[in-house]
């Protein structure tokens, strides 16, 4: 399959491997940023097969049995879960123009993780069915992807010594509070660049944790090519990793990710009540700007 460049860039830090594929699409359909959203859905299908081709380098066979399922499952969430995705974003703004703490950014990520997670409920058959149509060659092509990622990975979060890794995570977290917020002044941003820096740092650990879920993966779908499970068994091979995806089964790590988790949710509350009521109001109509789209979009499905 070939190519188009421009959506490749586009979606060069968004895609994901197999189990997650759906999870991951969802969010570069109505994630990727104010104006994007439309644009994102109305090429769903081709940016759907997009995804899924980079991992596994599909067969025209393969293409064409992935299409119409890819086509139906856009059709349900775009019917089925675009008005809820509207009512959370109103709920988002409520709270946008009042003080947070760190327990509610906690329930906002699990509000929108469980959301994710019905869009995989959903797809959970049609991923079956595809596990089960995979080949030795496709294997080794997502093999070679997983590479290419964790090179990039290293690239973008490994390079220099600690502090300039500190400093590289902080401009990411600077970068997407600013997509909300707008600009922050000087001394903000030197406030949140302290709040950034006190988390937990260890990339060594995420790298590892990534390198687990990718590993895992590939061992799943060997033994779906050279076994030949049933579609029952597969189904719930494939169940049983979402559900470990994020729970690392190392305890020191797990610890370590919990504690990350909960210092970053402390930080992005802390990083709102930093903000100034203008920056709140620029939230606040990004928010609208995504209901907007939103409630297009579920206006027109077909």
């Amino acid at each position: 399959m070939k190519k188009n460049s421009s959506t490749q860039d586009f979606l060069a830090t968004k895609a994901r491997p197999f189990a997650t594929l759906v999870a991951m699409l969802v969010i570069a359909l109505t994630t990727a940023g104010c104006g994007l959203i439309k644009i994102g859905y109305r090429n769903g299908d081709r940016v759907g097969l997009f995804m899924i081709d980079r991992y596994f380098d599909l067969s025209n066979e393969q293409e064409q049995f992935v299409k119409p399922r890819l086509h139906q499952l856009l059709v349900w969430h775009r019917r089925t879960q675009l008005p809820d995705y509207v009512a959370f974003a109103t709920e988002l703004q409520r709270k946008a123009l009042q003080p947070i703490d760190a327990s509610e950014v906690t329930a906002f990520n699990e509000q929108a993780r469980r959301r994710v997670m019905t869009m995989v409920a959903q797809a959970l058959p049609d991923m079956t069915d595809l596990a089960l149509k995979l080949t030795p060659a496709n294997l080794k092509a997502l093999q070679d992807r997983f590479a290419e990622d964790d090179a990039k990975w290293q690239k973008e979060n490994m390079q220099g010594d600690v502090d300039a890794q500190k400093e590289a995570r902080y401009d990411r977290t600077l970068e997407r509070t600013e997509e909300w917020y707008g600009r922050f002044d000087r001394e903000q941003r030197a406030t949140i660049r302290q709040w950034s820096d006190a988390r937990p740092f260890d990339n060594t650990i995420l790298l590892a944790e990534r390198q687990r879920r990718q590993r895992d993966m590939v061992d799943l779908l060997t033994r779906v090519v050279r076994d030949h499970p049933s579609r029952d068994a597969v189904m719930s091979m494939l169940r049983d990793y979402g559900d470990g995806f994020e729970r690392s089964p190392d305890p020191e790590r797990r610890a370590w990710l919990d504690a990350y988790r909960k210092s970053t949710d402390a930080m992005n509350a802390a990083i709102h009540n930093l903000s100034t009521p203008r920056q709140r109001q620029h939230a606040v109509a990004t928010l609208q700007t995504w209901i907007d789209d939103f409630n297009s979009l579920s206006a027109d499905a077909s």
